[in-house]
């Protein structure tokens, strides 16, 4: 399946399932493809055909955008290494969960969550460690638990202690056991539970520059993106501005446009800082402010007024 086409379904499986999508931004090497939202799920979510096409930069990326806004990176893939992925299954790639299309439509579509992760060496599953307890409390000891499932003493302890287990050794507790012990997994408890250490700003010149320094200046805190639609995200205490910055006066409606789409999705502000007096002050839904405007900006409450007169609908 083409990777357009894979967007596509997924949107659509999304869609059906209640999610606020953003509209395509047509931008390549970027680090996620769009953004949805269903009440207080936020997935900042990219499509490939196959996971080695995410790397590391792109992965952390993702992650930062995710936690700054309160939700979790997903990326959907049809390949890995070995072949075609499993359906059921999540796999991870520098921390951010991997699914296929239709596990993605079973989670939400269906109410059917995966069971089963991808680790070191196969494929393991989480057991209910208190259902394992019970067991063995009721009339079962742990050598014959271990037995059973065909793994050691220590291993039955670890699995009482939360530790995941191997698929088949699992399969193979629960039919000794005769009770349903393996858990669902959520794809997104990593994620979120996760501390993202941001980079240190990186230092750059021009506009970029100066736009970035008044709004330091403005006590905003500014996190650089690279492999985003937009420049940066802006953020001054409950206030989130999905940031552009355009020299080019050509480029102000496609960064406009591409801010304000996922702004109008995950919640915040788009806003658009140009080098010279803007000529119009909305750009497809992004505020669009001047340079020297902003250096004439006061505090953080005249540049969220500023925003919100100027941003809203195209």
């Amino acid at each position: 399946m083409r990777r357009d086409m894979l967007e596509r379904e997924v949107r659509d499986v999304l869609a059906r399932a209640d999610f606020m999508v953003s509209e395509p931004h047509g931008l390549r090497s970027v680090s996620f493809d769009f953004v949805a939202r269903r009440e207080g799920l936020i997935v900042v979510a990219r499509c490939v055909q196959n996971l080695c096409a995410v790397d590391g930069d792109s992965a952390r990326e993702m992650k930062v955008l995710a936690s700054t806004l309160g939700g979790s990176p997903l990326v959907v893939a049809t390949h890995g290494p070995a072949g075609k992925l499993e359906d059921g299954v999540v796999h991870s790639r520098f921390g951010v969960p991997l699914m296929t299309v239709a596990s993605v439509s079973d989670m939400f579509l269906e109410g059917v969550p995966p069971y089963v992760f991808a680790g070191p060496g196969g494929l393991y599953v989480r057991i209910d460690p208190k259902e394992l307890a019970k067991a063995r409390d009721a009339k079962f000891s742990i050598g014959e638990l271990a037995e059973a499932a065909g793994v050691s003493r220590r291993a039955i302890q670890m699995y009482e202690a939360g530790m995941g287990a191997m698929l088949e050794a699992a399969m193979r507790l629960e039919k000794y056991l005769g009770r349903e012990i393996i858990l669902p997994v959520d794809p997104f408890s990593a994620s979120r539970s996760e501390s993202v250490e941001e980079r240190p700003v990186r230092e750059v010149g021009g506009l970029r520059g100066e736009v970035f320094d008044s709004l330091g200046k403005l006590g905003c805190r500014v996190l650089q993106t690279v492999h985003c639609p937009f420049d940066a995200l802006t953020k001054e205490r409950e206030n989130i501005y999905f940031t552009g910055i355009v020299a080019d006066p050509s480029k102000l409606g496609e960064k406009g446009m591409a801010a304000f789409n996922v702004a109008k999705i995950a919640g915040g502000q788009s806003v658009v800082f140009t080098r010279n007096p803007p000529t119009k002050k909305n750009a497809c839904g992004s505020a669009v402010v001047g340079r020297e405007e902003l250096e004439r900006v006061r505090d953080p409450a005249e540049l969220k007024r500023l925003v919100r007169e100027r941003g809203g609908a195209r």
